[in-house]
């Protein structure tokens, strides 16, 4: 009974061995998932950079999508002056690209305060206050002049142009921008994951009241300064409003509404915003209502110089059915971003890009399904190779680690190329290397104190001399044997024999 407890004692406590060493890669892949869920800004760098290296590998191809970019170039300053124009001479621009036929206009600018080269705005400077008689006639003959700011909103007024306003996070209360846009819920309200601002950089009243569109001009850079994602919608206070790229869109189309569709969770509750459908177009965002921009290479095509099109010398093919987006790549402006592809590009290109995109109907894509990939690849890789290091040999567990590292890079390569689909296969890959080395280091020890017991026990039963021989020179273990020359010396007990063959052998 004794030795029957003593054996069932054992082998519970070999079984608990087990078990034990089997919960080490449960441990670490448990860490490591914990690690992927929670997102730390390290971990989103190493994402974003090997989405970048995919770009890079394979840019966007450039094609003839209807959106141009009048550019405000460093050759335009010098032909047509300084920046900023007269308000005139960007009302040429507007009614000249009407006349051609384009879509719609948007302007990358804020046209925030009265235009200084106004007539009206030029009088109190030139005459002071109070000025001398004799010269209000000519006081009075320069204040009967068009007003610029006049002339440019009565442009505006043809219809098919968007301007810009600029989102700050800043507490002080500022004027609401005009709203051209109506929006449509389909779904409980995403408010809550939009990116959230507090003031508004307007354009001046009449202008936004003339114009069709009005969207906001920000950008949501990552941590690095990547421009990555250009949002569709964002968060004014307590209401969202659209950005500069939806209302090109719907102003280009000539729709009125957009519809925003969340990711239901409960008939009450949202997991942020999972599309926005904007006229005849559908695109899939993010959770913040962004979209994620397959880059094109810089193209010379993309852009038209601004003073070509008010000196009539651009091709009306060129602007027909277009969007047409006014911005400045002159780097005297400052409006320059970085982008994936590790150019530096003007901040109306973004715009442009994210345009070309979504109108070719190839949208790069990250859906809130991908997390759930991801975290499902690191568990069964991750205790996949474990268990396979804490049991097989080590060149055959990192040979298969290896493979299976290369796989997942494999597929996230192939989802990006095939489908625009954004799986990162880093995250997976770490925990995947962390539960090999961890497990790897465990058997190393396990077979240390295997050899250490193994040793220990050979030497009661041979010399410790021979044994630490043997270990140090394992050649020389071998079956069989070897002539040599020797001499022996036979020594005996008297009595010794008898003595033993009397005694019991189980004594």
């Amino acid at each position: 009974m004794k030795a029957r407890s003593i054996v069932r004692f054992l082998q519970l406590y070999k079984l608990g061995k087990l078990l034990g060493t089997a919960l080490i890669p449960v441990v670490v892949v448990g860490l490591g998932l914990a690690l992927m869920i929670w997102d730390p800004l390290p971990m989103q760098g190493l994402r974003n950079n090997i989405f970048d290296q995919y770009q890079r590998w394979r840019p966007r191809v450039l094609t003839d999508a209807p959106v141009r970019i009048i550019d405000i170039d460093e050759e335009s300053i010098q032909r047509l002056g300084q920046w900023p124009w007269p308000r005139t001479r960007i009302a040429e621009l507007v009614d000249a690209a009407r006349q051609a036929g384009a879509a719609a206009i948007g302007f990358d600018v804020v046209f925030s305060e009265v235009d200084r080269t106004s007539p009206q705005s030029m009088v109190p400077m030139w005459f002071g206050d109070k000025p001398p008689a004799e010269v209000h006639a000519l006081r009075d003959k320069i204040l009967s002049l068009p007003d610029h700011d006049e002339a440019l909103r009565q442009a505006l007024e043809g219809g098919g142009v968007v301007l810009g306003f600029a989102l700050t996070h800043q507490k002080e209360p500022g004027q609401a921008p005009q709203m051209k846009v109506q929006f449509a819920q389909k779904g409980p309200s995403a408010l809550a994951w939009l990116n959230r601002f507090n003031r508004a950089i307007t354009s001046l009243p009449p202008m936004q009241q003339a114009a069709a569109g009005n969207g906001a001009l920000n950008f949501v850079p990552d941590d690095d300064g990547v421009l990555r994602r250009v949002p569709l919608v964002l968060r004014f206070g307590d209401r969202p409003v659209p950005s500069f790229t939806t209302e090109l869109l719907r102003v280009g189309q000539g729709e009125r509404n957009v519809i925003l569709t969340s990711e239901q969770v409960s008939p009450d509750e949202s997991r942020g915003m999972r599309e926005v459908r904007i006229g005849g177009l559908s695109v899939p965002t993010t959770e913040k209502g962004e979209v994620w921009v397959h880059y094109a290479s810089p193209h010379p095509a993309r852009y038209l110089s601004a003073w070509k099109l008010l000196a009539g010398q651009v091709p009306r093919a060129e602007l027909e059915g277009n969007l047409l987006l006014v911005g400045a790549s002159a780097q005297g402006l400052m409006d320059l971003r970085f982008s994936p592809l590790g150019h530096i590009i003007p901040g109306v290109e973004v715009h442009a890009q994210a345009l070309e995109q979504m109108l070719s109907g190839k949208q790069l894509v990250r859906p809130g399904w991908t997390q759930s990939v991801e975290v499902l690849v690191a568990l069964l890789a991750g205790l996949a190779v474990g268990m396979l290091a804490l049991n097989a040999r080590s060149l055959l567990a990192a040979t298969l680690s290896v493979m299976v590292i290369a796989l997942v890079f494999a597929l996230g390569w192939f989802s990006f190329a095939q489908y625009q689909l954004l799986l990162d296969p880093l995250t997976p890959s770490l925990v995947v290397l962390a539960s090999f080395v961890v497990c790897s280091l465990v058997h190393h020890f396990r077979s240390e104190r295997q050899q250490r017991w193994v040793t220990e026990a050979f030497s009661r039963y041979v010399s410790p001399n021979k044994v630490d021989f043997l270990v140090k020179h394992p050649e020389r273990l071998k079956l069989g044997g070897a002539r040599q020359t020797c001499s022996f010396i036979f020594t005996d007990l008297k009595g010794f024999t008898g003595l033993m063959e009397s005694m019991d052998p189980g004594a």
